[in-house]
This record gives C-alpha cells, sequence and structure tokens, in this order.
C-alpha cells in the first residue's frame, strides 16, 4: 500500500490476522484453503482447515475434528502434540524382509554397550527395555563395575532396534545409538525423596536393584522402535499364573525370546522353599520387596532385560518386571508383580524423571 495526497493506494484494503503456524515434533498437519493444499508451517489465513495425524509410534488422545482458522487468527482449539503410543506393535507394517521381524515384535528391546578400553567400539554388557518416558530401564548391577561402583556415564552406550547384538553390526540398519547421560543409582534416588523417607520407603526399595538409562538425544519412533507401557495399576496381580514373554539376545548375538510363568511372591516362596537343593541365598532373596520368579534358569545374556505380558483388556504389552538374578533352576525378577509395588512405582518414579530433567 501506498499513501499519496492523503489517501492510501489501492483504496478498500483490509489487514487480515493470520493463525500461527502448526509444528509439533510428534504429528503431521496437512492445510488446505478451499480444498487447495497450503503450508501448514507458514502463518495461515481464516478458513484454513488443518487436519493432524500423529507420526508412527505415537496416539492422539485429543481426538478433536479438523480444526479451522477463525477470522481473529486463532484457531478452534489448541492442538496438543501426540503422546508416546506404548506397548503396541505396527502390525500393518509390511515386508518382504523377514530378517528384522523380531523388531516388528520387540520394538522395545534395546542394549546396554560399556567402551572396550581405549578402542572406539563398545561392548554388550546387559538387556535393557525402551520405556514412554523415553528412557530405558534395566538392572542396577548393569551399570556397576567389578568393585560396586557406577559405571561412569561416559563409558555406556544404548543401541534401539538393534536385531543383533554386536555394537557395529552392519545388519542392524535400523539401529539408533545413543550416549548415556545419566544411571540412576541409590544416590539419585536419595535426592528424590529427599526428607520423605517414611513416605518413599517401598519405593526405594522397589527400585534399588533397577536402573533407569537417561540418554542424550531423542528417540524416533517408528515400527522397528517404540516404547513398551508399564503396568502401574498393577492388572497383572490378580492372575497366579501369569503368562509372559522374555526377550533379548543370545551368547550368539541372535535374537531370542521365551515363553515363560510368572508366578506370585507368594507362590515363589512356596516354590523356593521347598527345592530338593535348598539355597539360602535364593531364599533370602525371593523375600525382598517387589521379588517375583519363574521356574527355569534363563540365560544370563537376558539379565536386565524385561519380562511383559499382553493386557487383552487395554490391548497392549505391559512390563511386569526386570530380570535381575539367575540360579539353578529359578530366575529372579523385580517389578510390578503385587499392587503395593505398583502404588510404590506411581509414588516415585515421576519425581524421578522430573529430577533427572531438571539436572540435564
Amino acid at each position: 500500500m501506498v499513501c499519496y495526497d492523503g489517501q492510501w493506494y489501492p483504496p478498500n484494503n483490509v489487514c487480515i490476522k493470520l493463525c500461527p503456524a502448526l509444528s509439533f515434533p510428534n504429528s503431521v498437519f496437512e492445510c488446505t484453503v478451499n480444498g487447495e493444499p497450503v503450508s501448514c508451517e507458514r502463518n495461515m489465513q481464516p478458513r484454513t482447515v488443518a487436519t493432524r495425524t500423529c507420526k508412527s509410534g505415537y496416539r492422539d488422545e485429543s481426538h478433536n475434528a479438523p480444526n479451522i482458522c477463525k477470522d481473529n487468527g486463532e484457531w478452534e482449539y489448541k492442538h496438543i502434540d501426540c503422546y508416546t503410543d506404548c506397548g503396541v506393535i505396527d502390525r500393518d507394517y509390511q515386508s518382504n524382509n523377514t530378517e528384522y521381524d523380531d523388531l516388528l515384535t520387540f520394538p522395545w528391546k534395546a542394549g546396554l554397550y560399556m567402551k572396550k578400553g581405549d578402542s572406539n567400539d563398545f561392548e554388550f554388557i546387559c538387556s535393557a527395555t525402551l520405556l514412554e518416558t523415553g528412557n530405558v530401564i534395566t538392572a542396577a548391577s548393569c551399570v556397576k563395575d567389578s568393585n560396586g561402583s557406577l559405571i561412569n556415564s561416559d563409558l555406556l552406550r544404548v543401541g534401539l532396534g538393534k536385531s543383533y547384538m554386536p555394537w557395529n553390526d552392519p545388519r542392524d540398519i535400523h539401529a539408533q545409538k545413543f550416549e548415556v547421560t545419566r544411571a540412576s543409582d541409590g544416590y539419585l534416588h536419595a535426592l528424590v525423596i529427599g526428607n520423605q523417607i517414611s513416605k518413599f520407603k517401598k519405593s526405594l526399595e522397589l527400585f534399588e536393584p533397577l536402573s533407569f538409562i537417561f540418554m542424550k538425544g531423542a528417540v524416533d519412533l517408528s515400527a522397528f522402535t517404540r516404547a513398551i507401557c508399564i503396568d502401574s495399576i498393577g492388572s497383572n496381580s490378580k492372575i497366579e499364573f501369569l503368562e509372559g514373554e522374555i526377550f533379548g539376545w543370545d551368547r550368539d548375538g541372535n535374537h531370542v525370546s521365551y515363553n515363560i510363568t510368572l508366578y506370585t511372591n507368594d507362590y515363589c516362596k512356596t516354590l523356593i522353599f521347598n527345592l530338593r537343593n535348598r539355597d539360602a541365598e535364593l531364599e533370602k532373596e525371593i523375600m525382598e520387596f517387589g521379588r517375583f520368579c519363574t521356574d527355569r534358569a534363563l540365560p544370563d545374556t537376558l539379565y536386565g532385560s524385561s519380562v511383559m505380558y499382553y493386557d487383552e483388556g487395554e490391548k497392549v504389552f505391559n512390563l511386569v518386571g526386570v530380570l535381575i538374578s539367575v540360579h539353578e533352576s529359578i530366575s529372579i525378577f523385580q517389578g510390578l508383580r503385587d499392587r503395593e509395588a505398583s502404588q510404590a512405582l506411581l509414588h516415585y518414579y515421576n519425581n524421578l524423571i522430573s529430577l533427572v530433567a531438571e539436572k540435564q
């Protein structure tokens, strides 16, 4: 517009308020004006229609209709980014290459690795599992050295989307690799509870044998890398003999999984105290809070791996616990096989995530 001789030219111009651009990390937007596509990444004119879908591995919990840009430059409603879609495998993905079928079935499988001496290579030390909060969970013993001290985070790495155990296996075309910023330990747990020892006593007992690994950078969720859900309400506690599945790698570095029966703590005590060859260490171990078991000795390469079950009601896979020890005929897990343990998780876990986020 130009002002000439006290008048604006061309005449009859009107300023139009534009709606802000739409861009969220977990969402995909398509925008149209009068049926014609326009960019969603620029400010948009009134009556623009925006339709949102979620990227693979995320879900839309708002269930809103397509959004419309109003004349006042505001959208009809505010978009909230898509949430992590935990515990769901991508049943729509199709490929002629069956080599990576294990990733489609267990997309939350992770590996914890440690630097090999002065080399640039890393060796596998434990299995782990990706959670919906973007970190992985493993056994606390996996992040400690032979002296019981916490391994320096700079020496640790996490591998996701890997079919094969070796760190640099060229066949792992879907692999994502991460540096580690923090591994939770007793010191970090103490920071979380502060002076609320009585409130979080059970939580500390539950988390002591576990470690949460926090990674540098965001995980790119796909059909091959997804997060598992946590059974935070203890739905499985009503099932005395719970059919579960544990997954990881064998000693040759290939994918392996086992279908196992998960027993409640009370049943495990009966099972263990009636063994023909009594094991004092095992008997002591099963008395700890949050423990449960299965009646088979699992491979040591599965240390730190999670055992899961399929919740028919919610239609999701839930993490029940983490493998922390293996004996002659019994394997011990730490986790959520009863409601008290689930309550201990809820009271503590969000505080832990928030504290780590503040310190990063």
